[in-house]
């Protein structure tokens, strides 16, 4: 998934591997040798998983390793990022449609991609929004 959306593969492996590892977190060095990779892959990784607030860091009393665990609101920054993206598409189509305003066709092509983006944008939001207040309720449909 991460290598379709063009972000790095390795870091979806360690990222994969955090959600699915039955310890609550595990170190550089599991990582790596559950993953059969380099320290320097895991590192690089983990630094971008920690950057893009996809894993949290965890420190453990009496341990001087660095200890990483899923972060479960990772889930919901990868959505609004698809969000954001959405919002891109349509302000782009929406500064377009100014541009050729004049040329009947690309305008029309142009207010569709804005009307479908403008609506996905509406939608994707509320469909958040929905998320959240399951998520508050406690209940899931």
């Amino acid at each position: 998934m991460f290598d379709q959306w063009s972000l790095p593969r390795m870091a979806g492996r360690v990222w994969g591997l955090l959600i699915v590892a039955e310890d609550p977190h595990l170190s550089a060095a599991d990582l790596a040798e559950r993953l059969g990779t380099s320290a320097a892959s895991i590192s690089s990784s983990t630094r971008y998983l920690l950057q893009n607030n996809l894993i949290d860091r965890v420190r453990v009393p009496g341990e001087r390793r660095e200890f990483f665990t899923f972060n479960p609101a990772s889930l919901r920054s990868i959505y609004l990022r698809r969000i954001a993206a959405v919002g891109d598409m349509h302000r782009m189509a929406e500064r377009a449609l100014t541009s050729f305003e004049d040329r009947p066709v690309p305008h029309e092509r142009l207010q569709e991609m804005h009307d479908f983006y403008e609506w996905l944008e509406l939608e994707l939001a509320a469909v958040l929004r929905r998320w959240d207040g399951q998520k508050g309720s406690g209940t899931k449909e």
